[in-house]
């Protein structure tokens, strides 16, 4: 039996045995031998319960023997042997370690699974970041494209006509669209028209072969003419509003074409697939349109101001034929020839002083009339000065038989104030020659200068024999002056209107028709003076 025992069994034994003698004494003992601990209770009354308890023993199969005994007792000692088998603890068990590998392998492939979802998303994150970023590239690229191709290929174009079909073929056509079709307003706004195209009908022949007018509300084309906003439509076959022109298609996106809110076109593509066109076509073709018109209203802007240019030129043209034919009327022959005539009568009459100021009066206006007719403007106070040369030189011609007056109101700064040159001293030669010369009696001119508000106005009185009179004497009589100063004077009046908007105006009265007992004639002309010398 000892053979079979191992050390630690043979220690436990040999402690069992001490611990029932020490029991039988009813005494209480423990004892720890070689890291083995044994204890053994007992109770006063006796033998009544035995326990004892052991630990630190290895797992496996214990062997114990207990034997019982009484000193001076004639019994016989009692042994027992039992088999004491201590089990190995869970955790150290093959299939604890095995679950807990298990699980240990579960939670590693789990995490390993969580890691590897949770990179696999972040990458597929980036990735679609990736994409979004590569994507909006792509459209600022296409979008700088089509700024580019505006800013540089159209520099040249002065017709729309060419804008639009350079558009149609070199602009869209390289953004690999399928079909497109630029559509404009007809001349009274009832339909838009096919103007130019990408595609099968993309020449101007395929257009017209085939005409493809759409009104407000008709085909997809016409509903974006009510609404104004673009449109998409995935599959034409379900929709209603498709209108088929060549081919059948079977998306479709329109955009309008509008200018300061107006809707001035329409860009419309197809494409044979369905569900084609996203917003970034939307994007693209609204760019489109948006530089197109912007070409267009400038080039129709430049064509306008070419027109408007080759007028003025017309204008300035007429204006410098009127400054002339104005010169020649004022400096005639006639009157030339007079004066000169005038002079050499005073010479002869041995009048050298009268003479001498004749002449220089005449000097005067002859230069003063050379020096206006290079401007369009004149102070108040050079136009002032030219008709008192000018009216000297009468009143002298005609033996002093008329007086004048040149007047202008008391606030008039002469100076500052511009007026229209060569068109009063016409007025006073007409009162002259046509009023007063053939009436008998006392003659009298006046001249006014006066303001009234922004306007300037200024009245040339006389009290000759009228208009009414004096158009009779034309028809009995050969006139003895043939003026053309007023037909040139309202000839130079609109030319100025045009060119310099003055607002000028011409204003001619019969004194008789006012019934007050005067005869002659008043004439007023009014124009704007608020003109700035440094504009003109």
């Amino acid at each position: 039996m000892l053979n079979r025992m191992n050390r630690h069994s043979l220690l436990l034994f040999l402690l069992i045995e001490i611990a029932i003698t020490m029991v039988c004494d009813q005494r209480l003992a423990s004892q720890d031998i070689n890291e083995n601990n044994f204890s053994l209770y007992t109770k006063e009354q006796g033998l009544s319960q035995i326990t004892f308890s052991t630990f630190n023993l290895s797992s496996g199969i214990h062997y114990l023997k207990a034997k019982l005994f009484l000193p001076g007792n004639q019994w016989l000692e009692q042994i027992k042997e039992f088999d004491v088998i201590v089990l190995i603890p869970v955790w150290q068990r093959t299939w604890f370690i095995i679950l807990l590998a298990v699980l240990l392998l579960f939670f590693v492939y789990r995490t390993l699974k969580w890691s590897t979802t949770l990179i696999r998303k972040k990458e597929a994150e980036k990735t679609q970041m990736h994409k979004l970023i590569a994507e909006e590239y792509k459209n600022l690229f296409e979008l700088e494209q089509i700024s580019n191709y505006f800013s540089s290929s159209l520099a040249n174009k002065k017709n729309v006509d060419d804008v639009l079909w350079d558009v149609s073929k070199n602009l869209i056509g390289r953004l690999n669209y399928e079909d497109c079709m630029i559509y404009l307003w007809n001349e009274d706004k009832t339909r838009m028209i096919q103007k130019a195209s990408f595609g099968p009908k993309g020449d101007p022949k395929s257009i017209s072969n085939k005409l493809f007018d759409v009104l407000p509300g008709e085909g997809i084309v016409g509903y974006v003419m009510q609404t104004q906003e673009p449109l998409i439509i995935k599959d034409t076959r379900k929709d209603a509003r498709y209108r088929m022109d060549d081919v059948m298609r079977l998306s479709e996106v329109c955009v309008p074409i509008i200018y300061n809110g107006e809707l001035i076109g329409i860009i419309d593509s197809e494409h044979s697939n369905e569900d084609h066109f996203r917003e970034r076509d939307i994007k693209i073709l609204t760019t489109i349109s948006t530089l197109m018109i912007n070409k267009i209203k400038q080039i129709e802007s430049e064509q306008s101001l070419e027109i408007k240019q080759r007028e003025i030129n017309i204008i300035n043209q007429q204006l410098a034929e009127a400054q002339l034919s104005a010169l020649q009327t004022q400096m005639n022959p006639h009157f030339i020839f007079n004066s000169l005539n005038s002079i050499k009568s005073m010479i002869l009459q041995n009048e050298q002083q009268k003479a001498s100021r004749y002449l220089s009066k005449f000097a005067n206006m002859i230069r003063t009339t050379l020096n206006q007719s290079k401007e369009a403007f004149t102070t108040l106070n050079e136009n002032m000065e030219h008709l008192a040369n000018y009216l000297a030189m009468e009143k002298l011609r005609f033996d002093s038989s008329f007086t004048y007056r040149i007047t202008a109101d008391d606030d008039i700064d002469k100076e500052d104030i511009l007026l229209p040159t060569m068109m009063i001293q016409p007025l006073a030669e007409n009162a002259i020659w046509h009023g007063l010369i053939p009436k008998k009696g006392k003659k009298n001119l006046w001249i006014h200068f006066s303001t009234l508000g922004e306007t300037m106005s200024c009245t040339i009185e006389d009290n000759g024999i009228g208009i009414k009179r004096s158009q009779q004497l034309k028809r009995l009589n050969r006139p003895l002056h043939k003026s053309l100063g007023l037909s040139n004077l309202r000839n130079r009046i609109k030319l100025m209107n045009e060119k310099y908007y003055t607002n000028c105006t011409l204003e001619i009265i019969d004194l008789e028709d006012l019934n007050n007992g005067k005869t002659g004639c008043c004439a007023i002309l009014s124009f704007n003076m608020n003109i700035n010398k440094q504009n003109l």
